[in-house]
């Protein structure tokens, strides 16, 4: 068997290469495979939830990201850049003249070919389609299309991380979506129809059961899937059951640590771990309100967590305590900042050194001018370790004299939060997340884009404007250290727990590839065959 993929997650930064006209280098297309060599039905299994087959449906829009629609570019499975839709790309060096060159062979699955004309549809009208994702094209000051094939975005302000940001940001049929008024109720097929390597076939809602087919004129070659099924489970748990017995043949995501030992005994079954680019998990501080916006608070809540018994109970060896400064060992530009300790008494003398004491002495601290404090943390309901964690911390935090309740909202209404309502937000933080705006977490922290952190101080705000307009690797690593520097001093987040990815997956196929989060992207879809 072809040994399964894995993978250190490196954000590579390629705008020296830009400057004069390169690209990154795409992974070849496998070639068409036929009889035998095909594979009939391969199925997925994930804990989620689609209401619609809608590009405003936040799971399903992550879905046809991977299946049907591309963008320009997309980040591959080293973190690296690669050839989308794009075949070559330029930046001016003022960073805020980006030129794309198309791929002259690519089509929609209906058949007509993607044109430089549908780029400049989708992000002119992306706000209207997805308000959500309106920040991602709100710099851009003018589109040109000189001809079918080339695209010349001009923007407002420099912006050195464009194309991590516009991951997400996926190109629309111009021919489908120009008539299209009521955006939120165009479902089905059609609203489906994309440049990538499968079909949207249906949706069975009662089932939980989405079904795609191959794109049988797929311009980068039919892939090796006849159809792909996502099927969906209320939990974990029963996920991993149908994983073993066989009803799914991987999960869509990596799983926590305490499934492993099932899935080892099964001879057919295997596991494949991977350094993560992403935070397993972290509390966000809301630090425009107080007592968050106390540098000593947030200090004294990170000494109140036992880490190291945090790390045993989820990550079980697949994991390490984590870093002050956020930022995960394994993305690209990491920097060691102290490890952060659990001190009980130490959180204690911070809080008492901040006026914050047990007056009426029910057990918990009030605030410095005697009125009743209980922190509200948000949380997703949809996830049972982030249960399991809200426990243990509750118990931390209580232990030091600080009354704390959580908030739990499904992943509908977690997709639509931003920071500026919430006082903390508990949640992981994908490879994804941690790139938006300049990179290194500067879209979630700062005021712009979900504003988990609500973070708008002079220090930080000038070391990520550096950043958005720093255009060489040198630069950028050396302002992505002083940022992790700077969350390691200040702490307006603290991660509870760094887990590696583990990712199951069926040995009778081969070619399985954990990419930045999961198996589920383009690489798997496109590379798997019988072992």
């Amino acid at each position: 068997m072809k040994k399964a993929h894995s993978v250190l997650v490196v954000l590579v930064l390629l705008l020296s290469t830009a400057f004069s006209g390169c690209t990154s280098q795409p992974a070849e297309a496998p070639s068409p495979q036929q009889g035998e060599n095909r594979i009939a039905k391969m199925t997925f299994g994930a804990v989620a939830t689609v209401a619609n087959t809608n590009i405003n449906d936040a799971q399903y829009d992550r879905l046809i990201r991977v299946f049907c629609l591309q963008g320009l570019t997309r980040i591959g499975p080293s973190g690296a850049l690669e050839q989308e839709l794009a075949k070559s790309w330029q930046v001016s060096p003022d960073l805020k003249k980006w030129t794309f060159q198309l791929f002259d062979n690519a089509t929609w699955s209906d058949g007509k070919p993607v044109t430089s004309s549908d780029v400049k549809f989708t992000l002119e009208n992306l706000a209207r389609f997805t308000p959500h994702k309106m920040l991602y094209t709100e710099d851009i000051e003018s589109i040109e299309t000189p001809d079918a094939n080339t695209v010349i975005i001009n923007l407002k302000k420099p912006d050195a991380n464009l194309l991590y940001t516009w991951d997400v940001v996926k190109m629309l049929p111009e021919h489908v979506y120009k008539s299209v008024q009521n955006i939120p109720s165009f479902n089905g097929k059609e609203a489906s129809i994309g440049s990538g390597p499968y079909i949207f076939e249906n949706f069975d809602k009662n089932a939980g059961l989405l079904v795609f087919k191959a794109n049988e004129n797929y311009w980068e070659g039919k892939p090796p899937v006849d159809v792909i099924e996502y099927k969906m489970y209320k939990n974990t748990d029963t996920l991993i059951q149908a994983f073993l017995k066989g009803e799914i043949d991987a999960p869509a995501s990596t799983i926590n640590y305490y499934y492993v030992p099932k899935i080892l005994q099964k001879e057919e079954l295997g596991i494949m771990t991977a350094k993560n680019g992403g935070v397993s998990l972290a509390i966000y501080f809301n630090v425009e309100k107080p007592p968050y916006d106390s540098k000593v608070f947030r200090e004294a809540m990170s000494y109140a967590i036992d880490y190291d018994e945090m790390m045993k109970l989820f990550t079980a060896g697949y994991g390490s305590i984590p870093p002050a400064g956020w930022i995960p060992e394994g993305l690209y530009g990491y920097v060691e900042t102290r490890p952060l300790a659990y001190d009980v008494n130490k959180s204690k003398a911070l809080l008492d050194s901040m006026g914050m004491v047990d007056r009426d002495g029910d057990g918990f601290r009030e605030m410095t001018d005697g009125t009743k404090f209980q922190g509200e943390i948000t949380a997703r309901s949809d996830i049972a370790d982030h249960m399991r964690a809200a426990e243990m911390l509750k118990k931390y935090f209580n232990a030091v004299g600080i009354d704390i309740k959580f908030k739990w909202i499904d992943l509908a209404t977690f997709d639509a939060l931003t920071g500026a309502t919430e006082e903390m937000i508990l949640s992981p933080t994908s490879y994804f997340g941690i790139s938006m705006g300049a990179g290194y977490g500067t879209g979630l922290v700062g005021t712009g884009e979900y504003g988990w952190c609500m973070l708008n101080e002079t220090t930080y705000n000038s070391l990520a404007d550096q950043l958005s307009m720093a255009g060489d690797e040198e630069t950028q690593l050396k302002l992505g250290g002083d940022l992790q520097r700077y969350y390691a001093d200040n702490l307006p987040m603290i991660t509870v727990y760094s887990m590696d990815l583990i990712q199951p997956y069926n040995k009778k196929y081969e070619g399985w590839v954990v990419g930045l989060s999961s198996v589920l992207n383009h690489h798997t879809i496109m590379e798997l065959k019988p072992a």
